[in-house]
């Protein structure tokens, strides 16, 4: 590797390798005078010249620090002519003037300004008066400042004062430019002033005002300033030039290649001086150069290679590709014209392309530790981290003194939690390279985890820097102002970050984080639809610097924004497709999670997302509600715990320490709520813990329930590749008659139920490769359920109905994930046994319940037709079996195998146009045992619905989705279900049940402020009446029409509100028990007008809200879908007025 070697700010952990007397000396910070008498001559000369240029006691207060230089500096203090060195790490003192020569050198003010300087810049401190001040006396100087503290730059043709920006200042013999890309700054001189806004720029002139100039873009001002990638040194190049450039002393290679006569300056030596040029900034020059080349041998592969180089550094990534794909098929043995390709493929996300040219490169090299190291930071980027390891070592063993091989090392060891070993690697490469970004960027990443914000945004701040036009360092700087609740700084760093890289789509996924946590939802899903589109319509969960995972922005609750909103469909679809496309990935079950939380007849499909992201997050993650995994909560709509325990912003950094949020409901029917939630997360190690209580008297008599949750969490890392899990969770249950029946005078008065759960569940998430995974999940339930009840069909007669119910559940889910080339693939199976004794009251005999369930399944997805079409294709085989002893007809046994062929269709036909179908099968195992890891979507289509156990049914689907616009989504679905479902216990025919669903949904955004939700669902049950049995309570016949519009208004950053005015009608038949209670058909058609007023607490503390239901006090009728199973489920319409507070606080 042929970059400069130079030195960041020195480790103080390096002066105790002086032994116990130097560390003796140091403790009490000695005078010099002192440890001159007392230290040997060796050390002594060492120790003098040190304590010389960097003494604290020079100045109480030091105005500027060198954090980096590439070469050396040079400094003098005021009234003096004596030029002295200056090193990494300096502090100069005010009135003191550097100098930069042959060098960069990036420096930090004591107001938080990050300054880069070009070579030949000369800039002065001088003494503060209201406001810091530096004079550029020549040169260039690029600043990043945010401070809110007055600050001033003089130039010798003008005084700019800034506020809070980022800018460029020239200062020539003959005029003074400015160039502003954020902020503001106000220019003035003797003769006027003048106010920039971002993008533009000013000239001055002596005698003369300010002006303005041409608009400016930010990688042109400042391309002096860009980092590139290193290219290897030819074997051509002298030994003298050679060792130069080990040495890190380039302008001294620069200068002997330009000695050789000019028959010895070859195109390639002239490449290498273009290239040894452009890595001290001096563009110009370098082009000249690279010009030469060219015209000695326009077809110099070492030339062409570093034009697509420069092409691509510039943001003009569809010519670098271009040319450095005619510069391969051109020169085929050439290792720069393979590598500079490999750079250009990294760029745009092509990483296995980039490893295969890299790969060629190192062929054709013979050993060469810069394309070890190259090799090492795409496999890791590729997550093979046993092969960066090794080409990691392999580098270090050929180029021990080579940046780039500790760069990678550092990002290995914070992928695997060493974050010491990591930054040790870090500041390594920063010494050997001072112009790299990268090290500073790990530093940040470090700093942050360990809970030094400001010190890690400095770094990313630094890494800047050293690289302006980097889009990522954009987007990663963002976050951390973000952190720092900076809005506005976040988003003019995501607003740069798009213009450097219109085609990155992480800017756009961040400042939706950062729109939703400002209550701007409208503008975050555009935005989140902008980042999608960015990315082959692939959902986006992370930053493109794959060097880092990125962990918590992964778990960020997208879900949010659109439940919010009441987009909820359009967050399925979105969630659907992004577990296609990325099985493995913990985002998308995570979205899929938190949206279908209020979903009906789905609270088991939302159990099984919640488990797989549970399985698939990393430690420190932000952690799920508590309530998503569980299932038959009866809670109005917004008090549950998947309401209560949602976060309302989203940590963009994992932080080491403790985190939590507490939450808690009041209102009407003496309704009242709360939870609490605590993270903590260090090193390897992460652990969750929460509880959540519920409890309302309900809407009429023995409508009471009371509910207590509690969870914990444990998960370690063993190593980047194996990460383990302990959960241990408790339900109790106090419930009357929960049943909401189309008669609400249909309820028992003195039924009771109380439950009390335990589970403990062991998870492992395995990483074979990584296109490979094996996902295990061990579940160990115990249940008692004792159930009191009595009623008296005549009087002085009461007959005990109450029974005590104990099951053991025991289940082992078992999944392996493949990505091959063209399909990904998803092979599991599931065993569940449930042992169970139900034992009622009175002479009724015991029954013991012993139920097995097995499954093996395959599910497979296919792109073709250039992946506007997507195959899903599956199949599973399902073995139940049930034995019911000791009842009146002896024991009954139920067995049913099946195979169930399950095959989908998504045909993306036109921009915006998806068309969806499918046709599949699915079996419903014990109630216990219904949360599963299996895939549970086909083409977007849900196959997990909560029906009974032991119910087989056919499904077929057809939908169309349209989205033309990022404020417009419709969506059209049809759902035919074919259930049979087994009379449990009883020697007859199953029922044979059709379930027709149609949805339609309409999503509009009027504006950044106003959103309209349309959400039609029309749902038919039809069940064949059967002569040898009787069932009044499962409906002949229930058709429901719902129809919720929603109207969410924007009012500001702290509040909004909505108002969802829902219509219903249903028509319910109702057979006959008997010839004294007769069945009957009836309808009902009524509205309710339910409103929500959100206000979010300052600093991101939490959010107040007050939900109102049913608000005209309609009294109606109506019969919910909870035919086949005694759990309850979430109450979407409450017939009485209904008031609830809600408040949320995160800390």
């Amino acid at each position: 590797m042929w970059r400069k070697k130079t030195s960041q700010h020195r480790d103080p952990a390096l002066f105790i390798t002086l032994g116990k007397t130097s560390m003796r000396l140091f403790a009490r910070r000695p005078t010099i005078t002192a440890l001159c008498r007392r230290l040997p001559v060796a050390l002594l000369l060492g120790l003098c010249v040190l304590a010389h240029a960097q003494t604290p006691d020079r100045c109480q207060d030091w105005a500027a620090r060198i954090i980096s230089l590439e070469g050396a500096a040079q400094w003098r203090a005021p009234g003096t002519s004596q030029w002295q060195n200056a090193g990494a790490g300096f502090e100069f003192c005010v009135g003191d003037t550097l100098r930069i020569q042959d060098s960069r050198a990036t420096l930090r003010l004591p107001n938080a300004t990050v300054v880069r300087l070009q070579e030949n810049t000369t800039l002065k401190f001088l003494p503060p008066q209201k406001s810091l001040w530096v004079e550029l006396l020549e040169g260039i100087a690029h600043f990043i400042t945010r401070t809110p503290q007055p600050f001033e730059v003089k130039a010798p043709y003008f005084n700019a004062a800034i506020k809070g920006t980022e800018f460029s200042v020239s200062a020539r013999s003959d005029a003074n430019t400015l160039a502003l890309f954020e902020g503001q700054v106000q220019l003035s001189n003797a003769f006027g002033q003048l106010s920039l806004q971002a993008g533009e720029s000013a000239l001055a002139r002596t005698n003369t005002a300010p002006q303005k100039a041409v608009s400016v873009k930010l990688r042109d001002t400042v391309a002096w300033a860009l980092y590139f990638p290193p290219m290897p040194v030819p074997a051509s190049a002298p030994e003298t030039v050679r060792t130069a450039i080990a040495a890190g002393r380039l302008r001294s290679a620069e200068d002997a290649l330009a000695e050789l006569p000019p028959a010895q300056q070859s195109a390639e030596l002239l490449a290498l001086a273009a290239a040894l040029s452009l890595y001290r900034g001096q563009v110009e020059a370098s082009a000249g150069l690279l010009d030469r080349a060219l015209q000695k041998d326009p077809q110099a592969p070492a030339a062409l290679a570093l034009k697509s180089l420069r092409q691509m550094v510039a943001g003009d990534t569809a010519a670098a590709l271009r040319g450095a794909q005619a510069t391969v098929a051109a020169a085929p043995d050439s290792p720069a014209a393979w590598l500079a390709l490999s750079y250009v493929q990294q760029s745009l996300l092509q990483l296995d392309a980039a490893f295969a040219s890299a790969q060629n490169a190192e062929q054709r090299a013979g050993d060469s530790g810069l394309l070890q190291a190259r090799l090492a930071e795409l496999a890791l980027m590729l997550g093979e981290y046993k092969k960066a390891d090794r080409f990691a070592r392999r580098a270090a063993a050929l180029s021990p003194n080579l940046s780039r091989t500790h760069t990678v090392a550092g990002f290995a060891a914070l992928n695997r939690f060493a974050l010491s070993t990591a930054q040790q690697s870090f500041r390594r490469a920063a010494q050997l390279d001072a112009a790299d970004p990268l090290p500073a960027l790990g530093l940040g990443l470090i700093a942050i985890r360990e809970g030094r914000l400001r010190a890690g945004r400095e770094h990313i701040e630094h890494a800047i820097a050293q690289d302006p036009g980097n889009a990522v360092l954009r987007s990663y700087l963002g976050k951390a102002y973000y952190e720092e609740r900076r809005n506005e700084l976040a988003d003019e760093q995501y607003t740069l970050a798009q213009q450097l890289d219109p085609a990155d789509p992480t800017p756009w996924f961040y400042q939706a984080l950062r729109q939703q946590s400002d209550n701007r939802l409208i503008e975050a899903l555009a935005a989140l639809d902008t980042a999608v589109a960015r990315n082959d319509n692939r959902a986006v969960y992370r930053s493109r610097l794959l060097l880092d995972n990125d962990n918590a922005s992964r778990s960020a609750n997208q879900a949010r924004i659109y439940s919010a909103l009441r987009f909820d469909q359009a967050a399925i679809l979105q969630g659907a497709r992004a577990v296609r496309q990325a099985p493995a990935e913990h985002s998308g079950h995570r979205l899929l999670a938190e949206v279908y939380a209020d979903q009906p007849q789905l609270e088991s499909l939302r159990a099984g997302a919640t488990l797989m992201a549970t399985l698939l997050a990393p430690p420190g993650a932000q952690p799920l509600p508590l309530g998503l995994r569980e299932t038959g909560l009866l809670v109005v709509d917004g008090a549950g715990p998947t309401d209560l325990g949602v976060a309302e912003y989203n940590p963009l950094f994992i932080r080491e320490g403790l985190n939590g949020r507490l939450s808690g409901l009041g209102g009407t029917q003496d309704t009242h709520a709360y939870e609490w939630n605590l993270n903590g997360l260090l090193g390897k190690g992460s652990f969750n813990a929460g509880q959540y209580r519920y409890q309302s008297d309900g809407f009429r008599a023995n409508n009471d329930v009371k509910y207590e949750l509690s969870n914990v969490l444990g998960q370690y890392q063993v190593t980047p590749d194996l990460g383990l899990q302990l959960e241990l969770r408790r339900r109790e249950e106090e419930r009357g008659d929960i049943a909401l029946q189309f008669d609400l005078d249909t309820f028992s008065d003195n039924l009771q139920v109380d439950t009390d759960t335990d589970t403990v569940r062991l998870g492992l998430n395995y990483r074979l490769s990584p296109g490979s995974r094996i996902l295990a999940s061990l579940t160990r339930k115990d249940t008692e359920i004792k159930t009191q009840r009595s009623f008296e069909p005549f009087p002085g007669l009461v007959i005990d109905q109450s029974s005590a119910f104990d099951t053991q559940t025991e289940q082992a889910d078992l999944q392996y994930h493949l990505l091959a080339d063209n399909s990904t693939w998803i092979l599991g199976g599931r065993y569940a046994d449930s042992e169970g004794e139900l034992n009622p009251a009175g002479v009724a005999p015991s029954l013991v319940f012993d139920t097995t369930f097995e499954s093996v399944y395959a599910y497979s997805f296919w792109p073709v037709l250039s992946d506007r079409l997507t195959l899903t294709a599956a199949l599973s085989y399902t073995d139940y079996e049930q034995v019911v002893a000791g009842g009146l007809q002896g024991d009954v046994e139920q067995a049913e195998d099946k195979i169930n062929p399950k095959l989908g269709l998504e045909w993306s036909v036109a921009p915006g146009w998806t068309l969806r179908g499918t046709a599949l099968r699915t079996f419903a195992p014990s109630t216990d045992a219904q949360v599963s890891i299996e895939p549970g979507h086909v083409a977007g289509f849900a196959q997990v619905y909560d029906d009974s156990e032991g119910t087989a049914a056919d499904v077929y689907g057809a939908a169309a989705d349209y989205a033309p616009r990022h404020n417009l989504k419709l969506s059209l679905e049809y759902v035919e279900r074919d259930l049979e479902v087994p009379n449990l216990g009883v020697n007859v025919d199953p029922f044979d049940i059709d379930n027709e669903i149609l949805k339609a949904s309409v999503y509009y955004a009027l504006n950044d402020r106003v959103a309209l939700a349309l959400n039609y669902r029309h749902e038919v049950f039809d069940r064949q009446p059967q002569p040898e049995i009787r069932v009044p309570s499962i409906p002949l016949r229930l058709d429901t029409r719902l129809l919720p519009l929603t109207a969410t208004v924007i009012t500001s950053e702290r509040t909004s509100f909505s108002f969802t005015a829902n219509f219903v009608d249903q028509k319910i038949r109702i057979e006959e028990a008997n010839r004294f209670t007769p069945g009957f058909n009836d309808d009902e058609t009524f509205w309710t007008l339910d409103g929500s007023f959100n206000f979010r607490l300052p600093s991101r503390l939490g959010v107040v809200t007050l939900e109102l239901r049913n608000l005209l006090d309609e009294e109606f009728r109506y019969r919910d879908f909870n035919f086949f199973t005694t759990n309850p489920r979430p109450q979407e319409l409450l017939p009485e007025r209904s008031a609830y507070l809600k408040v949320q606080l995160e800390f």
